[in-house]
């Protein structure tokens, strides 16, 4: 039987660390990105594979992780044959659509194109697709390592046999499915995130120290995580992104805060 391929479309440590795990679990992976950015991502599943190698004293990591990696700069020239890309890019709904119609194009009718999705659509972007039964909306909002679940979005037009083979994969790499049949609101974990991100930094706005809103999260209400360790996680320019996806009236006065925190490198 013939190894399944796996492609992983990012640039950032979401994608890297994706494409690690994948690669550790023995399924071939192509991590796909320019040129800068891959040398960027391969340096930190080396380091990421040297640390892991240590800790655990796991022999052979090293050889496993980089004999099924590899990596493509141009979508020209993909392997047609990939069975599933996972596209993990932060950008607006043009671009994304232009990006899943150009993957589209380039690889086979069978492939799977599941897409990160937060508060898009899942609809509108299937319905200008040829395949629009592969196509499926993905959340992963921070790395796969450090969380256990995977969401799946699936639209009016995503086919059963699209769902079980994701679901087949991520349960292969030690992650529980669950599915959100939700093809007009997006992801179900991002809206709630974004909607209490937002009102957190509604309270710190009102200059109330992050660590009594976080401590309050932990303490009160039982949370793992605070709500300013988890933007820590998943990264403020990607919060900010997210964020940007909600109508909301008094958002742009509330965001300024955020702009500084990213500007000052906090």
């Amino acid at each position: 039987m013939q190894k399944m391929k796996i492609g992983v479309m990012g640039y950032d440590v979401l994608a890297s660390d994706l494409a690690f795990l994948i690669s550790s679990k023995k399924f071939s992976v192509v991590l796909i990105d320019d040129s800068r950015n891959l040398k960027e991502s391969i340096s930190h599943i080396n380091q990421l594979t040297e640390y892991l190698t240590k800790k655990y004293d796991i022999k052979d990591l090293y050889n496993i992780v980089f004999s099924n990696l590899e990596t493509a700069e141009r979508l020209d020239r993909l392997d047609p044959t990939i069975d599933i890309i996972i596209e993990l890019r932060t950008i607006n709904t043009i671009n994304k659509l232009e990006l899943l119609k150009k993957l589209e194009n380039y690889l086979s009718e069978e492939t799977i194109i599941a897409s990160n999705i937060y508060l898009k659509s899942i609809n509108e972007l299937a319905e200008k697709l040829i395949y629009r039964d592969r196509f499926i909306g993905i959340n992963i909002l921070y790395s796969p390592l450090y969380h256990s679940s995977i969401e799946l979005i699936k639209s009016k037009y995503t086919s059963e046999r699209t769902i079980k083979m994701l679901q087949k994969i991520f349960s292969l790499l030690d992650k529980s499915v669950y599915i959100v049949d939700n093809g007009v609101y997006g992801s179900a974990s991002a809206r709630v995130i974004g909607s209490m991100i937002y009102e957190a930094i509604k309270i710190l706005n009102n200059e109330i120290s992050y660590l009594d809103i976080d401590s309050a999260l932990i303490d009160r209400l039982g949370f793992r995580r605070g709500i300013f360790e988890l933007i820590d996680l998943i990264g403020l320019n990607k919060v900010k992104y997210i964020l940007n996806e909600y109508d909301l009236n008094d958002a742009d006065k509330h965001l300024e805060l955020l702009d500084k925190y990213i500007s000052s490198g906090n």
